[in-house]
């Protein structure tokens, strides 16, 4: 999938699933701005993107994965999320790429 530049998300009362680990990204730096009202947003990205997080929480919380050694790397792609939580929250986990294995005849 190919996710904009700028990515607006809001969940009132509800929940939004984001996996950009084979997102065609359109740049080295995407942003996120995710507005959780009595909901969540959860964010998989691959082991080499950095994140930056700027956003805040109000009675909800924002929880995100730590970095890895290759997402420390100068060229690693950016994901910054933005927005506030209100009695919700934003998750980003880390997760490897699914490969495919190809199939035997």
């Amino acid at each position: 999938w190919h996710p904009d530049p700028v990515t607006r998300i809001l969940t009132v009362c509800g929940g939004a699933e984001l996996d950009l680990r084979e997102a065609d990204l359109p740049g080295r730096e995407i942003t996120i701005h995710a507005v959780a009202v009595c909901g969540g947003v959860s964010i998989t990205v691959p082991p080499e993107m950095r994140v930056i997080d700027t956003g805040s929480a109000v009675m909800g919380g924002r929880e995100i994965a730590g970095e890895t050694a290759e997402s420390a790397k100068p060229d690693a792609p950016v994901l910054r999320i933005t927005g506030t939580c209100v009695c919700g929250g934003v998750e980003v986990k880390r997760k490897p790429r699914e490969t495919t294995q190809p199939r035997e005849s």
